[in-house]
């Protein structure tokens, strides 16, 4: 018989077939009832199905705790008191349990489980505590790829600090091997240049290769302004000459080697000054660093 509409037994039975706890008779004449083509059965069987698939992977399994398993022993107890052959009719009649559903797959009344009625309720309360602590465990790990997705940035951060520390350490040991080896020219002189006003903390030496005709310029000057650049001169008797044009890093630190004319032989002086990016053709005031030879 095909059923047009819900009932609490429909429901009762298709839940405790969805647990497994319909006895082997009950389970085989719900099977028939289902193969006889009742859509009502197979919709309310597959929701059931549905939650108790969602609580067998969201549940986490647990040792009962031991005063449970003192209730059942006790509610045991009591059924066998109560079922004991003092408590039989006395016709001698066995108690036949009737099944929920008969094996030509008709629904039958089972008295004494209509608490059952509520397990789609039951089941969706249970569902909803699963869902809740899945929810809670993702949260948890959500956090934890957060943090570990900081640490990985943090040290991602830090090695390229270090990355840069030691390529200034090595770009600064090429320089001092460049330094130490015009020192070691025969020849060799030095120059020193001081800040002038308003640029007083402007400093700057020039290494002199007089056997190649090069100057070593290392020192440091205020950051220049936008569309502006550092021009070096040299001054003689008969005029001032420029001998190229000086960048400076972020910090202002310059490093510089460059090739001189033969001219510089009658320097008397060497000064820098802030000049145009292209230059200039003579130098403008103010002065920001000066040394005589």
């Amino acid at each position: 018989m095909k059923h047009e509409r819900v009932t609490g037994e429909l429901q009762e039975a298709a839940a405790l077939y969805a647990l497994g706890s319909l006895s082997q008779n009950e389970a085989r004449g719900f099977e028939n009832h289902l193969k006889a083509g009742c859509a009502v059965c197979e919709n309310e069987l597959a929701q059931f199905q549905n939650v108790v698939g969602t609580l067998g992977l969201t549940a986490v399994e647990v040792e009962p705790p031991a005063y449970l398993r003192e209730l059942v022993a006790a509610h045991i107890e009591q059924r066998s008191i109560g079922t004991a052959p003092s408590a039989v009719s006395e016709q001698g009649k066995k108690k036949v349990e009737r099944p929920i559903f008969s094996a030509a797959g008709r629904p039958e009344p089972r008295p004494g489980i209509r608490w059952l009625r509520f397990a789609p309720w039951i089941l969706a309360v249970a569902c909803a505590i699963a869902a809740g602590g899945f929810y809670s465990a993702s949260k948890k790990a959500q956090q934890a790829l957060q943090l570990r997705a900081d640490e990985v940035t943090a040290a991602r951060d830090e090695a390229d600090r270090m990355g840069r520390e030691l390529e200034a350490e090595r770009v600064r040991s090429k320089e001092l091997e460049q330094i130490g080896a015009f020192l070691a020219k025969p020849g060799a002189r030095v120059i020193l240049l001081t800040g002038a006003e308003p640029s007083l903390k402007a400093s700057a030496a020039i290494l002199w290769d007089t056997s190649e005709r090069r100057w070593l310029v290392t020192g440091n000057l205020p950051p220049a302004a936008e569309g502006k650049r550092y021009q070096l001169w040299y001054v003689t008797p008969t005029g001032r000459y420029s001998a190229g044009m000086l960048d400076h890093d972020p910090a202002g630190r310059v490093f510089k080697v460059m090739d001189v004319w033969d001219t510089t032989e009658n320097l008397t002086e060497v000064v820098i000054t802030l000049e145009p990016a292209a230059g200039s053709a003579q130098p403008t005031w103010p002065i920001v660093a000066r040394g005589a030879r």
